[in-house]
């Protein structure tokens, strides 16, 4: 019993043991595919390397490209940061297949958004971002259920964020306040391309 909890728990909080490069790298892909697919009903974008924004319809490979989009700049930008300040010859492949998994968690963003309260509250903000403040009747299940969603998106955005991060902290072994900057730096970068990206296409 023990050693299926350590399992389970390795594969929530540090998949990239749990499996080896290939699988990771296969399992990660699949799941950035099926988040996508699921968004593409629910018009839930991935348009950020941490944003996820619910409302626009796009065309069905809009939602599919956006996650491989973010997956590719980010771990772009992580490997020369890497290689320019650390010295160290990493595996890009092993870094993909890191961030990959490490994009699981976002899975469970996607199946939160199709809740009818989350998606009555996108329409509504999305209407009065066009001063178009229309009726809607929202009741108390309503705000309970998108209070909690809200919630939980946020703590699923940061284990997301702790999962790349850890991947990138396993793969350039520096002193630890090192990483953080680093990853940060990486990160925001790629925030700031993958907005540009997507928003041209979306």
């Amino acid at each position: 019993m023990d050693s299926s909890i350590s399992k389970y728990s390795k594969i929530l909080f540090n998949p990239f043991t749990v499996f080896s490069r290939n699988q990771t790298l296969i399992i990660g892909l699949i799941i950035i595919f099926i988040a996508g697919f699921i968004n593409s009903f629910t018009n839930t974008h991935f348009d950020g390397i941490f944003d996820i924004h619910t409302g626009k319809s796009s065309a069905f490979v809009v939602f599919i490209t956006e996650g491989y989009i973010n997956l590719i700049l980010l771990t772009g930008l992580l490997f020369l940061i890497g290689k320019l300040f650390t010295k160290q010859d990493a595996n890009i492949i092993d870094l993909l297949s890191q961030q990959a998994i490490a994009r699981w968690p976002l899975l469970l963003s996607s199946i939160i958004t199709i809740s009818k309260p989350y998606q009555r509250f996108s329409r509504m903000r999305s209407l009065r971002e066009l001063h178009d403040f229309g009726i809607f009747k929202f009741n108390s299940f309503d705000d309970i259920v998108v209070s909690l969603s809200i919630i939980v998106l946020l703590i699923i955005t940061i284990w997301t964020v702790a999962l790349m991060y850890k991947s990138f902290h396993q793969t350039y072994k520096v002193e630890r306040i090192k990483s953080v900057l680093l990853f940060t730096l990486g990160i925001l970068l790629a925030e700031i391309l993958s907005k540009l990206f997507i928003q041209q296409i979306i």
